[in-house]
């Protein structure tokens, strides 16, 4: 009898513990963690240089930014983007593999240097345009005229592609202004293919846009990665190009005139969250009396040289990576207030951000039990987006949840 009364004072006190811990009430509920975007939310502020007009793009995060002064003013040798971008338009090459023998989808059509071309070099050197040496009955293919105008800035080479693609300058140049008028570039307008007369013009903006479709075109990015070329009679030309083939830096193309002063069209790379991000900075019309031996360029060149790189690597400080999920490891939990289990995504999921460009984590709930999750069973997708940046992970319970019964709730 005594027994059976200290077992009844037990059970009434398991209850009563029972009662202490919340029931398990409708259908599992999942909580997770997602660590915000480093990324402040208020746009960047940008070191433009004071004197001319420039612009910078990060086509991948979508971020486009330039000075308020945007006008039509000479561009100098920076035209021959334009004269590059109507060529491969008309005659697409293949970039070229290394150790390979060119095939002819990346060499593309030859021309045979002819007297007159000799004329028009001696022409050049006469009035210190950049220029490659050419000689009569050298033969020159479309990629190796697009290496020497690109890389060594060679007007005569310019003038060559413009006869190959359009049989002749004006023809050329009217085909140039169509495609200033197609892409919207209404601040340029061109009257040469070398960008040596005053009358070619365009904007920071403007040789933006064109510089950002020049570097989707693999050809093109290969080639202006090049700090030189090697051509049939002229031999090893360098480029012109402050800073190409330093760290981070393509050399996209620069130019000077007495009335354009310096200009430069830069690329900079920048490694984040394990991916490529490319940076463009234009800078337009920046004269200077200080010479700048170390990178051997003109002074006004240097100017826009140094600008650029200030620029851009100025961007590039200002991309940081956001860690938003790490494969396998526990970034919340599924359950109920008196029982749950860890929520973990199959993958990794790390991406670049910007000052002021958006980034988002949405999550979407896949449908579970209302009394039990399997480990392993699927309970969400992570989807998140930073500019043109995306990624998706599924979100898993890593053990099996069941509603818990009374007797391991008095446990």
């Amino acid at each position: 009898m005594v027994v059976g009364v200290a077992l009844g004072v037990l059970a009434a006190g398991g209850l009563v513990a029972a009662a202490a811990i919340p029931l398990a009430k409708g259908a599992p509920t999942l909580a997770l963690v997602v660590p915000p975007s480093p990324a402040p939310s208020t746009r960047v502020p940008l070191p433009f240089p004071t004197q001319g007009e420039s612009a910078l793009a990060i086509p991948t995060m979508h971020v486009v930014a330039a000075t308020s002064n945007q006008s039509s003013v000479p561009i100098a040798s920076v035209t021959k983007l334009t004269t590059a971008y109507v060529t491969l338009a008309t005659l697409p090459l293949s970039p070229e593999v290394e150790g390979q023998q060119p095939t002819y989808a990346q060499t593309g059509p030859s021309v045979t240097v002819s007297a007159a071309d000799v004329a028009e070099y001696h022409r050049d050197v006469r009035t210190d345009q950049s220029c490659v040496l050419v000689a009569e009955g050298e033969v020159l293919t479309e990629r190796q005229l697009l290496d020497g105008m690109l890389v060594h800035s060679a007007s005569n080479f310019a003038t060559m592609l413009g006869d190959l693609v359009a049989g002749s300058d004006d023809e050329m140049v009217a085909r140039m202004n169509e495609t200033a008028q197609a892409l919207s570039m209404t601040a340029s307008r061109y009257v040469d293919v070398t960008g040596l007369d005053p009358g070619s013009v365009s904007s920071a903006v403007d040789v933006l846009h064109i510089a950002t479709l020049l570097m989707r075109n693999a050809t093109f990015a290969q080639i202006v990665r090049q700090p030189s070329v090697t051509l049939p009679v002229a031999g090893t030309v360098t480029s012109y190009s402050p800073y190409v083939g330093r760290p981070h830096v393509v050399g996209i193309k620069s130019g000077t005139t007495s009335e354009a002063g310096g200009c430069d069209v830069m690329a900079y790379d920048e490694v984040v969250a394990g991916k490529l991000v490319q940076i463009l900075a234009v800078v337009l019309n920046q004269f200077s009396t200080t010479p700048h031996p170390a990178i051997g360029v003109n002074a006004d060149v240097a100017a826009a040289g140094r600008a650029a790189l200030v620029l851009a690597s100025s961007a590039a400080h200002h991309l940081v990576p956001w860690r938003v999920t790490t494969a396998r490891a526990a970034m919340g939990s599924i359950g109920w207030p008196s029982s749950t289990v860890p929520v973990a995504p199959s993958q990794t999921i790390e991406v670049p951000t910007y000052g002021g460009i958006p980034s988002t984590a949405t999550v979407t709930y896949v449908p579970w039990g209302p009394d039990e999750v399997l480990s392993g069973q699927i309970v969400a997708q992570l989807a998140v987006t930073s500019g043109g940046y995306g990624a998706r992970t599924q979100i898993a319970a890593t053990s099996t949840l069941t509603r818990p019964s009374l007797w391991q709730r008095l446990r």
